[in-house]
């Protein structure tokens, strides 16, 4: 829904704030995502037009600035332009920048599919963030698309789809709403209402249409499959609100990520699961099928008693020999002819002892995995039961002793030991407590693109910031925060500003017999900072 007319339609509205403020800058430096910088003597803002095949969506960022390295500018000839307005043809999803002499087109198409165009005063296209242009951007309508009634259409096309031509209800979560009104299907073809039907259902849906593009509130909550589902009117009893349509556009975003990671977990923890049950049930299978090994000691401990009784024990050459116990039953003994018969017998007494001891053994591993199994039946009940990332990781500690691969994965490590900061847009620092977590924190539970803070020259506590797509660096004033506080952890707690180096973990190394908390820093950055914590964080 982060593409849908009614989303785009406020987006829009809130973005005209920024008429009169001037471009200053239009920069790339996520694949896929432009910033456009505005600003004038009172007033600053960054919109972020971001089309990512499955999050693709554009709004105001509270903050946000550039990196240093490894961005690109855009649409040069619309830098320095006043912005006139910011406008959203009727039923389009197209975003227009209106610069006087120049426009800026965002389209927000589904998949990944859209692109910005800057035309110029006669309306041709001079520039374009991503090629090749798509033929739907090429012919969208300035002036919008009229909405074509229920009765126009041929009645063997469905319903939904309809709506979707016809009052643009695109968007599974909007059609559902309207069926809940009028607890009508509307999944069958056109043909299949009546006249009364469908002008009932129009009715309704332009009901939904003026609310929607009316509100003054945006509401967040979860669809059937728990992921966080934007809209303009609220569809579920538990949606939260917001004031303003980008800032539910960012925690969208925001917690469709964290649900994503959350996910990935579980199905990394089941895989597991999985594969554990499935090695036991083998291993079980394996050890009562090796039973019969055991019913063998005793023949054999046979064979050689009854070797011994025959006599002749220092006769070889023979491949076998045919002797009855003592129940008058014949038996066929096999030989080594290089051997004696006081040999075979010693060999067969070997075999019996060894076939003794081996049972032992399997019948030990066969309980310990039969515990294994018990022990897998009841993680697999509380994994079931967990819900939250905390109960997760909780999970993860519990039954660590059936995942011992897992001990030394870095996300099994419990976060709740270190100090814990939200820094917004899915960014978390962690800092370590003391030498020996900030030891544990660095080499076992950062990963090689996380990045890593110390306050230069001084002791305190390592900080590793975990977010982001791993591959870009984090906005400025995210690693600003970071620098403050890992200055605030140190022994320039009181200075003023302080030397805090960063760089990304696999940059650092432990040197063979460093004291706890040392690390040698291959390259490294430095940024002055303030020594500060937010209000509110971890700070104990």
């Amino acid at each position: 829904m982060l593409q849908h007319y009614y989303t785009l339609f406020h987006v829009a509205a809130e973005l005209d704030v920024l008429r009169g403020c001037v471009l200053s800058e239009a920069y790339t430096q996520f694949k896929g995502t432009a910033f456009l910088h505005f600003e004038d003597s009172k007033r600053t803002g960054v919109v972020e037009c971001s089309f990512d095949p499955h999050l693709s969506a554009i709004f105001l960022k509270p903050r946000f600035a550039r990196a240093r390295r490894n961005s690109m500018d855009l649409f040069k000839s619309l830098i320095g332009l006043t912005l006139q307005s910011v406008s959203i043809p009727p039923n389009e999803r197209i975003i227009t920048f209106n610069f006087g002499t120049a426009a800026l087109h965002c389209a927000m198409f589904h998949g990944g599919r859209g692109n910005m165009l800057v035309t110029d005063a006669g309306g041709a296209i001079v520039d374009a963030f991503m090629t090749p242009y798509s033929e739907r951007i090429l012919a969208f309508v300035p002036n919008g698309r009229t909405a074509r009634a229920l009765t126009d259409m041929l009645p063997n096309l469905r319903l939904d789809k309809a709506l979707t031509t016809s009052l643009l209800l695109s968007g599974r979560q909007y059609q559902q709403e309207l069926a809940r009104r009028l607890n009508k299907d509307i999944g069958e073809t056109l043909g299949s209402y009546t006249a009364e039907d469908l002008d009932k259902i129009e009715q309704c849906a332009a009901d939904i249409r003026r609310t929607c593009l009316s509100s003054e509130q945006y509401f967040l909550q979860a669809d059937a499959e728990g992921m966080p589902l934007l809209s303009m009117i609220p569809l579920t009893d538990a949606a939260e609100e917001f004031d303003g349509i980008s800032e539910a556009i960012l925690q969208r975003i925001i917690r469709t990520r964290r649900l994503q990671r959350d996910r990935g977990k579980r199905s990394e923890i089941e895989t597991l699961l999985n594969k554990l049950d499935d090695k036991t049930g083998r291993a079980l299978a394996n050890l009562e099928s090796e039973k019969i090994g055991a019913e063998r000691a005793a023949q054999r401990r046979l064979y050689a008693e009854m070797i011994m009784a025959r006599g002749e024990l220092h006769k070889k050459g023979q491949d076998e020999i045919v002797l009855e116990d003592w129940e008058n039953n014949q038996h066929t003994i096999p030989l080594d002819p290089a051997k004696s018969l006081l040999e075979n017998a010693e060999l067969y007494f070997d075999r019996a002892r060894k076939s003794v001891q081996a049972a032992a053994i399997r019948e030990k591993r066969f309980f310990q995995y039969l515990e294994r199994q018990e022990r897998l039946q009841a993680a697999r009940a509380v994994f079931n039961a967990a819900q939250t990332d905390e109960e997760l990781d909780a999970f993860r500690n519990d039954f660590a002793d059936l995942f011992p691969p897992m001990r030394k994965d870095r996300n099994t490590i419990d976060e709740s030991r270190y100090r814990r900061f939200d820094l917004g847009e899915g960014f978390m620092l962690y800092v370590g407590r003391n030498s020996a977590n900030n030891d544990e924190l660095t080499m076992r539970f950062a990963r090689p693109n996380d990045y890593w803070f110390h306050a230069r020259g001084v002791s305190g506590s390592h900080a590793v910031l975990k977010g982001g797509d791993g591959k870009s660096k984090p906005p400025k004033y995210v690693l600003e925060q970071a620098a403050g506080i890992a200055a605030y952890y140190s022994k320039a707690r009181n200075a003023g500003l302080t030397p805090v180096v960063y760089t990304q973990k696999k940059y650092i190394r432990k040197p063979r017999g460093a004291a706890q908390g040392a690390v040698a820093l291959e390259r490294e950055t430095v940024i002055m900072t303030r020594p500060s914590i937010p209000e509110g964080g971890d700070d104990d």
